[in-house]
């Protein structure tokens, strides 16, 4: 889980991020990966983000602005407005935001909806897109066997057979299955547990539906 905080009030950002950590950690949950940035240009230069925690009212920028920018370019990002002006909710959901938080942000509060932003997250991970040859495909998690990386190319082995290519970093898509059946098991190799049939110290047997298997090195 890739998670930025922008803020331009670093003691505010600081605060959500503590909040975010306590949750994982009174769950005994592996802590996500948290940046905090405090401009637009800043959160631009981020990628793979899952979920991003946007003041509104930033100093150069306005966060409505930046999270419809998000929608265009990023539409799996879960976008969470944390705001001392309660008058911008209306406009907040105009750009899909998964939650409004009003500053000063309270922790109990904080704790019951992050478990509900968590699980539409893990929502996400089932059905998603990805750009094969200019066209967005959808693609769900389930049939997804395994994932090989050659350079900056990431090539999908389905569990029907087919494969699809697109551009990206597998440490990417590391990122994004964090927390589901999809693992990494080699610097160029994301598996599905679910299609596991066996494995040694060597390699793992990836047995797709038709029975034909794979051996993915570890």
């Amino acid at each position: 889980m890739n998670i930025v905080i922008c803020d331009d009030i670093v003691t505010e950002a600081e605060t959500t991020a503590a909040f975010v950590q306590r949750y994982y950690q009174q769950r005994n949950l592996p802590l996500p990966q948290i940046t905090l940035v405090q401009t637009g240009q800043q959160l631009r230069a981020q990628q793979a983000i899952d979920l991003v925690f946007l003041d509104i009212e930033l100093v150069q920028e306005s966060g409505i602005a930046l999270a419809a920018e998000l929608n265009r370019t990023s539409p799996a990002t879960i976008v969470i407005f944390v705001s001392s002006y309660p008058v911008y909710v209306t406009d907040a959901y105009t750009v899909n935001a998964a939650q409004f938080f009003v500053k000063p942000l309270r922790e109990d509060v904080f704790q019951q909806e992050f478990a509900r932003i968590l699980q539409r997250c893990q929502t996400a991970q089932e059905q998603f897109t990805r750009k094969c040859n200019s066209e967005d495909v959808i693609l769900h998690r389930r049939d997804i066997v395994y994932i090989c990386s050659y350079k900056r190319v990431l090539k999908v082995f389905l569990s029907n057979g087919d494969t699809l290519e697109y551009y990206g970093k597998i440490s990417d898509e590391e990122q994004f299955f964090a927390g589901s059946s999809i693992i990494r098991c080699h610097k160029s190799y994301l598996v599905n547990l679910d299609y596991v049939y066996g494995f040694d110290a060597a390699k793992i047997i990836m047995q797709f539906p038709d029975k034909q298997q794979q051996e993915i090195c570890i």
